[in-house]
């Protein structure tokens, strides 16, 4: 009966959207940017190419997602990343970002969509970001046995996933390789439904964004001293920085980023079938120890807060 309603709800939304394209330019771009999507997508491949596919909704998940893609360019640039977007809003925006070498819209969920769209891309990884739960694409990718993840998740209590109609999503959930939580809530609420072995609480990837933001921008004094640390620049310099976050036990404490853990998780995980055994322990170990860890990260927020307004003041 859940899959009727689903199927249902797919009709209706196409319909709808192609009534409202008549009228609404963001709707005329969704219909628009999906004609003859399929042929476009294969006439843009290369042959012998290992594809890594992150299909995100929109803007926002598209920040959370930006800090694995370009770990995965730097360290792995012979991979090739497939780009998909939900919104018109994303994929306008994003459909000219250079460390994507595919961007497209993502054909509306189906049977037919998702069987065809998998065997186009061949990808031997899928990276989903916090909300895309597409059933039928989900299930052709574990069908197909390609290890497929979901991160920056976070889930609540009032969600179908955790009501008596929820199977349907639930076995969603259960087509994911492994489940990358924003915090221990969510984990605690997946556990009541049996989720635990695949589910590692990982934070939020655009954590990285700001920190890679925090190290490239320019030093300001008024900063240096809200800090109460103008040495730290200093060090900062010659890469020898000691930062709250940083673990003891990584050589010189310098902190590992997402590109080593994602380099590492990609050759293991790719292809390899073995997804289970690697995934907590990698990217587990990217976060560092305790609170200390966000509480550094936290304050980047407050510092590029501060710089924006001066900007604007001045």
């Amino acid at each position: 009966m859940f899959i009727l309603i689903y199927r249902l709800f797919l009709q209706t939304y196409s319909f709808v959207i192609w009534l409202a394209s008549l009228f609404k330019e963001k709707a005329r771009l969704w219909v628009k940017g999906r004609e003859r999507i399929f042929e476009k997508i294969q006439e843009s491949l290369k042959p012998n190419e290992e594809r890594i596919w992150f299909h995100c909704s929109s803007v926002g998940e598209f920040e959370q997602a930006r800090p694995l893609i370009e770990a995965i360019k730097l360290t792995s640039p012979n991979k090739k990343i497939f780009l998909t977007f939900f919104s018109p809003s994303g994929y306008e925006l994003r459909k000219n970002y250079k460390q994507a070498d595919y961007v497209f819209y993502l054909p509306l969920d189906g049977k037919m969509n998702a069987r065809r769209l998998v065997a186009l891309v061949k990808p031997t990884l899928v990276v989903f970001v916090k909300y895309e739960f597409w059933y039928y694409y989900l299930t052709t990718l574990r069908n197909n046995r390609v290890p497929t993840v979901l991160i920056a998740a976070t889930f609540r209590a009032s969600q179908p996933f955790f009501k008596w109609y929820g199977n349907l999503h639930n076995e969603m959930l259960g087509c994911f390789t492994q489940l990358f939580l924003h915090d221990e809530a969510s984990a605690k609420l997946l556990e009541k439904i049996g989720f635990k072995e695949n589910v590692t609480v990982a934070g939020d990837t655009r954590y990285d964004r700001v920190s890679e933001i925090a190290q490239q921008a320019k030093s300001y004094s008024i900063i240096e001293v809200f800090k109460g640390d103008e040495d730290r620049r200093d060090d900062a310099s010659r890469g020898a920085v000691d930062f709250p976050c940083a673990d003891v036990s990584r050589p010189n404490g310098h902190i590992t980023t997402s590109a080593t853990i994602i380099q590492r998780a990609v050759d293991r995980c790719s292809g390899s079938g073995q997804a289970e055994d690697c995934w907590v322990t990698l990217l587990t170990a990217w976060l560092g120890p305790g609170p200390r860890a966000w509480l550094w990260r936290a304050q980047y927020w407050v510092l590029l807060s501060l710089v924006a307004d001066r900007r604007r003041m001045g």
